[in-house]
């Protein structure tokens, strides 16, 4: 574990938050020391490798076929569901993915087409936030392969 002269986990040294450093959104700007250390039990929890999605809309490797119908779709308008601060994961020993978003609300408001859709594919409220002190993070777990 690295931590600095104060006993705070130091996000730039610690090897265990590497996953996030490839690009993502919550890698280049988090320093709350809560949300540093739940995004590292997160990892720990659902056993992360990887992150897969890049957020250019490509259909991630392993999904294809599946990612607009299971875990991303289009919404009436046709374009890809505005799942806030979306992140996609692949989990070690081949157990699939975890996909998650977080909108910078506490709940998902059902009357809105995107959250409803959320739901509909079966997201749900993690007991913690991973993005920012405010709002709330919903998951979903997908296997490997389509069951």
């Amino acid at each position: 574990m690295s931590l600095d002269s104060e006993g705070e986990i130091d996000i730039h040294t610690d090897k265990r938050l590497d996953l996030y450093r490839d690009g993502s959104y919550y890698g280049r700007w988090v320093s709350d020391q809560t949300l540093v250390k739940d995004r590292m039990k997160f990892v720990e929890e659902f056993k992360l490798k990887k992150r897969r999605f890049n957020g250019e809309h490509k259909t991630p490797y392993g999904l294809k076929g599946r990612f607009e119908k299971e875990v991303r779709p289009n919404n009436k308008r046709g374009h890809p569901c505005d799942f806030d601060h979306f992140e996609l994961y692949e989990r070690n020993d081949k157990m699939g993915f975890i996909a998650i978003f977080s909108p910078y609300s506490d709940k998902l408001y059902e009357d809105l087409e995107d959250h409803k859709i959320a739901l509909d594919l079966g997201y749900v409220k993690y007991h913690s936030n991973l993005y920012a002190t405010q709002g709330s993070t919903y998951y979903k777990l997908i296997s490997l392969h389509k069951k």
